[in-house]
């Protein structure tokens, strides 16, 4: 490569005329830290930049992490405890056996942090009240929840797959397009009414566990007395056109064709409303149950291009949707998340904005 070799005292004085440009200095640091491997960490990190780090095999202990930038970071065999993490950016970082916990039975605040996009494997949280912290469209894989409280915290899109609840108090979060796939749960207590909202929680949710749903009229409920109020949902959520947790309670109780009736319907009303984010949630909800046939998935896909091309957009609103588009067609086309799928490519001349010959053709 030929790219320009600069000596040490060229290097340092660019720095300082960076630096002399930006509040936060440790942007344009020459000592970077860029994490380690056996260390224990127990000093005032609060509003340095440590992006893009490593550790592995290391203890954070009794550590301000406040105000911490530690995007893109990746933590292997770690262990955070005691720790304050209010107003981190932990965004897009991997987590790897790390655990979070407290260093004796009081509970530790873990507040105010974003984890965004981030993945959590094999990892455990415990002894913990988890508040008002960000997790969307982060992943869960075999993760445990022992003795945790979780309240206002943003779960949009975020998926839990194979984790463990004991004894996770969850009674007013919000899980509303959040993602449970083989989850166990014990003496957990689950939010009253966005367990409909949810993909694949109220399928998983039996008397099995000693669970219990929030209920401000007598603190609890069980399972049993919970799904006996299921009709009620259906008509709260039917004649209030809300259709996503209706598809739910269709799916769970076994109503196939009134669960794609519903889809229909709700799929129909967000093209209408110009939602195209909960068109794809729609769209999703296909994808992961393996309950719709091939032609039933292409032909929902076929009228979302009908439907789209009746429409009168703006430029925003088109704009809009094709931030989705491409999404939506592979979770329609593509079957479904529980089966291989062969995916080939055309070339055609038919441009992507005309809708009715991609119909036409599709057809």
């Amino acid at each position: 490569m030929n790219l320009p070799i600069y000596s040490e005292n060229e290097y340092l004085l660019a720095v300082d005329r960076l630096a002399l440009h930006v509040n936060n200095k440790d942007i344009f640091s020459v000592s970077k830290q860029n994490g380690g491997v056996g260390l224990t960490i127990s000093k005032d990190l609060s509003k340095k930049m440590y992006r893009q780090s490593y550790y592995k095999k290391c203890l954070f202990k009794d550590a301000n992490l406040m105000n911490i930038g530690f995007a893109g970071s990746k933590f292997i065999d770690t262990k955070f405890e005691d720790c304050i993490f209010s107003n981190g950016n932990l965004h897009s970082c991997t987590f790897k056996d790390v655990v979070f916990t407290s260093s004796s039975n009081k509970t530790n605040n873990l507040d105010n942090a974003g984890f965004h996009k981030s993945t959590f494997t094999n990892c455990t949280f415990e002894n913990l009240f988890i508040y008002s912290s960000g997790f969307t469209e982060t992943i869960f894989f075999r993760v445990k929840f022992i003795n945790c409280t979780i309240r206002l915290c943003s779960l949009e899109n975020a998926q839990f797959a194979d984790c463990t609840f004991i004894n996770v108090n969850m009674s007013t979060l919000n899980i509303e397009y959040v993602d449970f796939e083989n989850i166990k749960a014990q003496d957990c207590i689950f939010p009253f009414h966005t367990i409909c909202s949810a993909y694949g929680l109220l399928s998983q949710l039996t008397e099995f566990g000693n669970n219990k749903i929030f209920s401000a009229y007598s603190e609890t409920l069980s399972i049993q007395e919970y799904k006996k109020l299921l009709p009620d949902f259906q008509k709260y959520y039917c004649k209030n056109e809300k259709y996503f947790p209706l598809t739910n309670i269709y799916i769970a109780t076994n109503e196939l064709d009134l669960a794609y009736e519903s889809i229909m319907a709700g799929i129909i009303r967000t093209i209408q409303v110009r939602d195209f984010r909960s068109l794809k949630y729609f769209c999703k909800l296909v994808y992961l149950n393996n309950i719709f046939s091939v032609k039933q998935r292409r032909f929902l896909y076929e009228n979302i291009n009908k439907w789209i091309s009746t429409e009168q957009f703006s430029l925003a609103e088109y704009h809009d949707y094709q931030l989705s588009a491409s999404m939506i067609r592979d979770l329609l086309l593509n079957e479904d998340s529980k089966k291989p799928t062969l995916i080939f490519y055309l070339e055609t001349n038919i441009n992507p904005y005309e809708m009715e010959k991609q119909v036409a053709f599709l057809t």
